[in-house]
């Protein structure tokens, strides 16, 4: 979910325990996704959910406000050692991703990569 938009794949996206999936809004972004919604979610706060069915798996509710490390054209990072759905929502558990992937920032399809550390 994200920007007043209800997205719903038509299609099943497969995601195993330790792989990864790239969501795109169009077919050629830099990478090659996994899955392509007409949607984007806003810089300044937004709703990402993750769901099976009705089942919600994980979500995050998110604002500039709240000190998330929102930066144009580079996503927004999970650290990869906040895993657990139910404490991962901490703006100090992001950061603002640093690989370079045709001019935006991010690992699309790929672990996170590491938030430096203070």
């Amino acid at each position: 979910e994200g920007a007043d938009n209800d997205p719903t794949f038509v299609d099943s996206v497969l995601v195993e325990a330790g792989q990864y999936a790239a969501i795109s809004r169009n077919a050629s972004p830099g990478f090659v996704p996994h899955a392509v919604l007409s949607m984007s979610l806003r810089n300044t706060n937004d709703v990402v959910m993750l769901r099976c069915n009705a089942e919600v798996i994980d979500s995050l509710a998110y604002d500039a406000t709240a000190q998330y490390p929102i930066v144009a054209g580079a996503s927004l990072s999970l650290s990869p050692d906040a895993v657990l759905s139910l404490s991962n929502d901490a703006p100090e558990l992001f950061c603002t991703s640093s690989t370079d992937y045709g001019g935006d920032l991010g690992t699309p399809g790929q672990p996170n990569d590491p938030c430096p550390t203070e």
